[in-house]
């Protein structure tokens, strides 16, 4: 004899309980600008298709599984699965992608406008160079933002002081340096360049910090990558008869 019997599932049987999933998203590496597409990485624990999606399109976009870099900043990248009948979604993983900017290295500079001969020859290409005869140096050529070392035609900003409106300040410099860097007790960071205009009453000792100051009106618009900034010889005992200021720059 064979008995039929019938019997009810509700939320409370085990049979009937899904499944929890989980997500394996790990840490993404910084990228350059640059850098190629590359395909994402996550497992869920269902073995069910991870998703992917990028918080700021303008850094990073997604098709699929392929990310392909936009631009600089950052964006967070975030896993999900969505679940079926027997797992429910799992609780999305959220990386943040970096894009940070190249730094625009000296060696960079350099390698781009002098030949792997020139580039052997410090008198030539060294920081203290002036194959164009121009006056300016290799580094500071690469510093103020002109475009070629080699050509004397190429753009350059004249450091300008001007006289200052009394009462205040007495003697402005003026130029254009690297964005994105950090100033600290008067001297500016940007990548692999350290700026710091220095002031002196005798041109002896350059132990007088310079203050921060407006620009002057009428600057032409900053190249991309650089900004105007102006600093002067501080109103002072010792600078009350002269002062002289001036612009150091190294690089790493």
């Amino acid at each position: 004899m064979h008995s039929l019997g019938i019997r009810q599932i509700d939320g409370s049987d085990p049979a009937a309980t899904l499944i929890p999933a989980s997500i394996d998203f790990a840490a993404l590496p910084a990228k350059a600008p640059v850098d190629p597409p590359f395909n994402l990485s996550a497992t869920a624990s269902s073995g069910l298709p991870v998703e992917f999606e990028s918080s700021n399109p303008a850094v990073a976009t997604i098709a699929g599984d392929l990310l392909t870099i936009q631009g600089t900043g950052s964006s967070t990248i975030t896993a999900t699965q969505p679940g079926n009948a027997l797992h429910p979604a799992a609780t999305p993983i959220a990386q943040t992608l970096i894009v940070t900017p190249i730094e625009p290295l000296f060696a960079n500079y350099l390698a781009d406008h002098f030949t792997t001969e020139q580039l052997a020859d410090p008198q030539i290409s060294g920081p203290l160079a002036d194959l164009d005869f121009d006056g300016v140096p290799n580094l500071l050529e690469y510093a103020l933002g002109a475009t070629d070392p080699t050509d004397r035609a190429a753009a350059f900003p004249v450091l300008t002081s001007p006289q200052l409106p009394q009462p205040g300040p007495r003697l402005r410099i003026t130029f254009l340096r690297r964005t994105g860097g950090t100033e600290t007790a008067g001297t500016y960071i940007s990548g692999d360049l350290t700026y710091q205009p220095v002031a002196s009453a005798n041109l002896t000792d350059w132990n007088i910090a310079p203050i921060p100051v407006p620009n002057p009106p009428g600057l032409a618009p900053a190249p991309e990558g650089f900004e105007w900034t102006s600093y002067a010889i501080p109103d002072a005992p010792e600078t009350a008869r002269r002062g002289f200021i001036k612009l150091k720059v190294d690089a790493e």
